[in-house]
């Protein structure tokens, strides 16, 4: 079963890389003297589409008799986290579009720290404003790129 896991994972995977391409066709690539927005995504989709590709083919020539057996426990603690992550990388996405970055950024470290059980007050605060401080300064500052502010504060 696991091979067969990695197999549909690697073909996830290429798929997505794929799509990476596709979706990035429009950002600027001015070849390597300059290279634009368009080279890293273009890079990364490369990687990932190549690394699918060994992840298939070691999963299709693999004879280990381990890679039959099921190894994901659906309702361990350790999924359980998985799951909580999730969900918080979903209401980011959601809280991204509504209040901005640098808040949603604050709201997702929190919510990671404390899903992996995180209970130390200074370090659920200091933690993710002082992330959120550090990319707020370093990109919207001294970068000067501009971070998404959200709908709500635009």
């Amino acid at each position: 079963m696991r091979r067969h896991g990695e197999m549909v994972l690697a073909g996830v995977f290429f798929v997505l890389g794929v799509l990476m391409f596709w979706f990035t066709r429009q950002f600027a690539y001015n070849g390597l003297e300059s290279f634009g927005t368009g080279f890293w995504p273009r890079v990364i989709a490369a990687i990932m589409m190549v690394c699918s590709a060994l992840l298939f083919v070691q999963s299709l020539l693999s004879k280990d008799p381990e890679k039959d057996e099921i190894v994901i426990d659906w309702k361990s603690e350790g999924m359980k986290r998985v799951y909580k992550v999730a969900v918080i990388l979903v209401v980011f996405c959601v809280a991204l579009y509504f209040i901005g970055l640098c808040l949603a950024l604050l709201f997702m470290i929190f919510g990671i720290m404390w899903s992996m059980e995180e209970r130390r007050i200074p370090f659920l605060v200091i933690t993710p404003v002082g992330c959120s401080l550090f990319i707020y300064v370093v990109f919207q500052i001294l970068l000067k790129v501009k971070l998404p502010a959200g709908i709500l504060f635009q």
